[in-house]
């Protein structure tokens, strides 16, 4: 599922915890989520900053929002995947890579 007007609401719904940093117009300019069970573990999904608007620190603090949110809504464990080259921002972030892991993936194959 991709984003688009017409699954927003939708993914919106299906966040444990979902941040918008919007500008002094109020208009979004980055976003950031939690997927979650809801009792012990999360993943960030989703963290973007509009081009224009990134090297302000803008990700950073959604970085930080969702791990204060995530923790008091009782999460003990947030995890995430970073993109090659992003490894940087979540270590400032606070994150740690996670030694002896393979991040894996399963695509559905359409016919």
């Amino acid at each position: 599922m991709g984003w688009s007007s017409d699954n927003i609401a939708h993914i919106i719904r299906g966040s444990f915890v979902f941040v918008i940093a919007h500008d002094e117009n109020n208009h979004a300019i980055g976003m950031g989520r939690i997927i979650a069970d809801g009792a012990s573990d999360g993943y960030i999904q989703d963290l973007v900053v509009f081009p224009e608007y990134r090297g302000r620190g803008i990700g950073g603090r959604i970085a930080h929002t969702l791990r204060l949110l995530g923790l008091a809504h009782g999460l003990s464990w947030i995890g995430l995947i970073a993109a090659p080259g992003k490894e940087q921002f979540y270590t400032r972030a606070g994150f740690t890579e996670m030694k002896n892991m393979t991040p894996m993936l399963f695509e559905n194959e359409k016919d």
